[in-house]
Order: structure tokens, then sequence, then C-alpha cells
């Protein structure tokens, strides 16, 4: 038999093993919607948005937020947030926005264990609003809008916990290694079965 042939399997398994690695890291695209708060209708097509990379606004600024994180959970602080992602969200030129209030989704990675706290700030950096969240989510939300600027969403983890796919890379490793092990005792027993 060909030992070409043979080594070919175990390669080709580390290279899928490696792919599907690669394909996990990978980060989902962000991204909003817009509807209307009561009816739900889709609005989406009326505004744009500039995705919101950093930011100065930080949790611990939300005006009384220590009580109502304890009041969610009493090991949630506000220290425990961290900038996850943000929309600068507008109404599209020509669009009048008298359709209020409004209500803004962000898509957004929100395990089980884990918060989230969207909040909606007027254009000068102050808050308007915010609304805290219990995971798990792939997208977050907050309503009772009636005028768009900047939206900021902060994540925190309650508890340490395995996510979903947290440990697949292990085991695609281990397969891997487990089929590489295969081929080599089949690639021994047909050569001596050559013999």
């Amino acid at each position: 038999m060909n030992k070409k042939r043979i080594w070919a399997l175990p390669i080709m398994c580390i290279v899928a093993a490696m792919l599907g690695v690669a394909v996990m890291a990978a980060s989902p695209s962000q991204s909003f919607k817009v509807h209307k708060d009561v009816t739900d209708e889709d609005k989406s097509q009326y505004f744009h948005g500039t995705a919101i990379t950093t930011t100065t606004f930080k949790v611990s600024d939300i005006p009384g937020i220590d009580a109502a994180l304890t009041a969610k959970d009493k090991d949630l602080k506000a220290s425990d947030f961290s900038y996850l992602v943000g929309w600068d969200v507008e109404p599209n030129t020509g669009y009048a926005c008298d359709e209020n209030p409004y209500r803004v989704f962000i898509s957004a990675d929100i395990g089980a264990n884990d918060y989230a706290i969207v909040v909606h700030l007027h254009d000068d950096g102050t808050l308007d609003t915010y609304e805290i969240i219990k995971g798990a989510v792939s997208e977050v939300s907050i309503g009772g809008i009636n005028d768009f600027s900047p939206f900021l969403v902060f994540k925190a983890t309650v508890k340490a916990s395995a996510q979903t796919g947290e440990y697949a890379a292990p085991y695609i490793i281990m397969v891997s290694v487990a089929l590489v092990a295969c081929g080599a005792i089949f690639a021994v027993r047909a050569k001596k079965a050559t013999k």
C-alpha cells in the first residue's frame, strides 16, 4: 500500500481541525434593528448607524446603578461590566421619526451567566435611559426610545462557568490526535502486511 495515501488521512484531519478552530475564533458580525415599540413593526430601513468601537462612558456613571444591580444579583457590581459594542443610530434624511416610541435591538453575544446593560445616551454624552438584561441571548434591546443617538452595550459575567463552545477547541484537537494515532497504527499494519 502507498505510504503517501496512508498519511493523507491524518494530515487532512489536522487541517480540518485547524479550520474548525479558526471558524470558532471568528466573531459574529454586529448589527442593529429598529422596531416600533408597541407593534414590533420593523422600521430598520429608515435608520442608519455607525459602530462605536470605544467609549469613555462607564456603567458606574449611571445614577443608582449599584442598587439596581444588587436587586438583580447580589454578586453583581458596576465594576464588573466592560464595554462590548455600540451604535450611533440616526434616522435617514427625510424620515420624520414621528411613530414614537421605538425599540432598538443590538446584536450581542450574552451567555447564560452574563448580564448586559444597554445604555441610551443623548448626543451630548449624558444618560437618557438604560436596561439591564440577563442572558442567554444573541441580541439585547432597549425600548421607549423617542430620540436617536448613541446606544452602548456593556457585559459582565456573574459566575465562571463554561459557555457554549468554550471547550470545543480542546475536543477538536483531541479528536485530531486520535485520528493521527489511528492513521499511524494503520500505516504500521499495512507495512507489516506487505512484507
